[in-house]
């Protein structure tokens, strides 16, 4: 099964490669004139350049090396449709036009993109239930991805805006970390800013598939000095809620050992009834069984609502819930986009986001 999920990437980037290079020939030919051969092997060279540039421990190394995969993602898309409209019957100045297009449109993405996944937003819900008398009010936000790329800047605007929401509790989904802890600079500045979060009842946690399970001990100690209770196959109480935390469903370090996650039916076995019922579960892919159990409310991230479109078709497509609210029979499901990113510094067709809940009385 490994091998031949092995050997369909390859074929993916190979694929990739091929198209890649076809579509940007044209261009680069417009502007010097420049034989196959050398062609291909300074393309070949220049990717493998920028590939190796993520295994560089830099900061603006990982930057470069976003910003190349948004680009060759945008180049093959558009490559391929390029291709499609070339079959149109046209003249050579059209095809022209096309080819140029092609590489501003591209440009324009990225850049547009780049300003998008910066403008950190708050998306509102309203959710109804017969087990408050009083109105809770939820924030949520998950995927920030703290590492090369991703420090105190960006949690100081997440901390700032919730805040200012003035949360009863907040919920953190996973992926807090993008694989491993020791990435992040200003770690004691980011544990002060992420400490300062105030919530009546708390902050609580769980660890997604990026979270580097390796440190978990590096993770616990920094998520105790923020103030922040980490939740992995954990039950808490407190008032009228009982909160139920997962570990994740496929984490990447996948060669741990004794890695068994419990079932929700497992987790919710002894919990009253009649209290309001709180999921965290970082991939929305188990929903049918939080819906079987009667989850009151069950809160994930990990899709970014696809990041760059047409992303969101493809997590749309994969997930009962890709992004959003959506309500089955007593289960309230709500997927967030995430308040950073992974891979390519930018954001097209999504938003940043962090996710006000309101809970209120029927």
């Amino acid at each position: 099964m490994v091998f031949f999920a092995i050997l369909i990437m390859l074929m993916i980037v190979v694929l990739m490669f091929y198209v890649n290079g076809t579509g940007l020939y044209p261009f680069i030919n417009l502007f010097f004139t420049i034989n196959p051969r050398d062609y291909w092997i300074t393309f070949s060279l220049v990717n493998i350049l920028f590939i190796s540039l993520l295994f560089f421990q830099n900061k603006y190394a990982h930057i470069i090396n976003g910003y190349w995969m948004a680009i060759s993602a945008y180049l093959f898309m558009f490559s391929i449709l390029a291709s499609i409209l070339k079959l149109l019957p046209m003249g050579t100045t059209a095809i022209k036009i096309i080819d140029i297009s092609k590489i501003v449109l591209i440009l324009v993405v990225v850049i547009i993109g780049m300003f998008t996944v910066k403008n950190l937003k708050v998306t509102n819900y309203s959710i109804k239930t017969d087990k408050f008398t009083n109105t809770l009010n939820i924030v949520l936000f998950s995927d920030t991805h703290l590492g090369h790329q991703i420090g105190y800047d960006t949690v100081a605007k997440i901390v700032k805006k919730v805040n200012a929401a003035k949360p009863d509790i907040v919920f953190i989904p996973g992926d807090i970390f993008n694989t491993d802890i020791k990435n992040i600079k200003d770690l004691e500045k980011v544990t002060d800013e992420l400490s300062k979060i105030k919530a009546k009842y708390g902050v609580f946690a769980t660890l997604g598939n990026h979270d580097g399970y390796k440190g978990n001990d590096d993770i616990r100690k920094f998520l105790a000095k923020s103030d922040i209770i980490l939740l992995q196959d954990e039950v808490y109480t407190v008032d009228n809620i009982v909160i139920v935390g997962r570990l994740d469903a496929r984490p990447i370090e996948r060669e741990l050992k004794d890695y068994n996650r419990k079932s929700i039916e497992d987790l919710v076995a002894d919990s009253d009834e009649k209290k309001y019922t709180i999921l965290l579960d970082h991939q929305p892919s188990d929903v049918d069984n939080a819906i079987l159990n009667n989850i009151d409310l069950t809160l994930s991230g990990h899709t970014h609502n696809g990041q760059i479109f047409p992303g969101s078709l493809i997590t749309n497509s994969i997930f009962k819930v890709g992004y959003g609210h959506k309500k089955f029979d007593n289960t309230d499901v709500v997927v967030t986009s995430g308040a950073g990113f992974w891979g390519p510094p930018i954001r097209v067709g999504t938003k940043s986001e962090i996710v006000n809940i309101k809970i209120n009385s029927k």
